[in-house]
């Protein structure tokens, strides 16, 4: 019961951490949690990034969603493909945010170590292009086509693509 409770303690600790942009506290709890690992093989930074909060969210999607790029970029190299996959209450994830927010370099970051992000999509088939396209981020656009140019036939369940929401919301930088 009392690690329970103590490891709860910890993840509302980090939450806070990531969330006001402390990057110093955030890098000292997990070097503290990296000394302390177990021997047995489990990981408690692993499990630590790869919790979420009661909103769903993990830390990685949390900086992502406030745009904290060192945080973003520290937390990354603790995190694997399937943290950013997670998907939150709203349905989306980490690279979906990026997309949305217009967080070139966390886009960039991203599709430089897993291109594939691009080819994720939510419930309704909607696309980090299209979360982008819509918000009218060229710039992410950009990005997304030059790391997966087939994204762009991607056909959200209303039968629109991207191009087509674009075009309708008279985006003309993004079409």
């Amino acid at each position: 019961m009392e690690s329970k409770s103590l490891r709860f303690l910890t993840q509302q600790s980090f939450f806070a951490a990531v969330q006001s942009g402390e990057l110093q506290s955030v890098k000292q709890m997990l070097d503290k949690l990296t000394k302390d690992e177990p021997s047995n093989g489990s990981s408690t930074v692993s499990n630590l990034v790869t919790s979420q909060n009661e909103s769903g969210k993990t830390a990685l999607y949390i900086a992502a969603e406030n745009n904290l790029q060192e945080i973003f970029s520290y937390l990354l190299k603790f995190c694997d493909v399937e943290v950013v996959k997670m998907r939150s209450n709203s349905d989306i994830n980490t690279f979906h945010v990026a997309a949305k927010l217009g967080n070139l370099g966390m886009v960039k970051e991203l599709l430089g170590i897993w291109p594939e992000l691009c080819e994720l999509c939510d419930s309704t088939n909607a696309s980090p292009l299209y979360f982008a396209a819509v918000k009218s981020h060229l710039d992410v656009v950009n990005a997304i086509l030059s790391a997966d140019p087939s994204c762009i036939r991607i056909v959200r369940k209303n039968g629109k693509t991207a191009l087509h929401t674009a075009a309708r919301y008279g985006l003309t930088n993004v079409v």
